[in-house]
C-alpha cells in the first residue's frame, strides 16, 4: 500500500483530515531524528560539594584541560592526571574514548576530544559543583574527577544524577 493511500485509510478510520495526519507524521519524524541526537549523561556525582573560593576549583580547570587536550591521543584513548599548583588541592581526573559496541572500533581523535568536551559540559550541569564525578556519556566516553586518588570505583558519599 502506497502512503497515500493508507493516509487516506488512516483518515477515514480515524475521522481525521488527512491535512492533520500529514502535520502529525511530520512532527513525530521531527521528534524521532531529534532523540537519536540526545546525548545522555549517567553516572554518580559527590553529595560533597567544592568550597566556594577553593583552590581545587584551579586544580580541576587544569585537570580538565588536560584530559581534553590528552585523552585522544592516548593509548586505548584512556589518559589519567592529575594537577595542582603548590599550596592547592590536587584534582585527579581520568577520561576514555570507548570503542564502538558494534565495531569494537575507537572513535577519531576528533570525536573523542568532542565527547570530552561535551561530557565535561554536561557533568558541570548535571553535577553543578560537586567534588567528585564520575560519569559516561551515552556509550562513547567516561570522565572521572576527584580530590583524591583515583580508585577503581569508589566515590565517597555519591548520588545519582537527577
Amino acid at each position: 500500500m502506497e502512503v497515500p493511500s493508507m493516509i487516506s485509510l488512516i483518515s477515514k478510520i480515524m475521522g481525521v483530515k488527512k491535512d492533520v495526519l500529514i502535520i502529525c507524521a511530520v512532527v513525530v519524524a521531527m521528534v524521532a531524528a531529534g532523540v537519536q541526537g540526545v546525548k545522555l549523561l549517567s553516572g554518580l556525582c559527590s553529595d560533597e560539594s567544592i568550597p566556594e573560593g577553593s583552590t581545587y576549583w584551579n586544580s580541576l580547570n587544569a585537570t580538565l584541560a588536560d584530559l581534553v587536550q590528552n585523552t585522544p591521543t592516548a593509548a586505548n584513548m584512556t589518559y589519567s592526571t592529575n594537577k595542582g599548583v603548590e599550596g592547592d588541592v590536587p584534582a585527579y581526573g581520568q577520561a576514555q574514548c570507548l570503542r564502538n559496541a558494534t565495531t569494537n572500533v575507537l572513535p577519531s581523535q576528533d570525536s573523542c576530544r568532542g565527547c570530552i568536551e561535551d561530557i565535561i559540559a554536561k557533568a558541570w550541569l548535571d553535577c553543578v559543583d560537586a567534588i567528585a564525578v564520575d560519569v559516561k556519556l551515552n556509550d562513547d566516553c567516561t570522565l572521572r574527577y576527584q580530590d583524591s586518588p583515583l580508585l577503581p570505583d569508589v566515590i565517597q558519599g555519591e548520588r545519582d544524577l537527577p
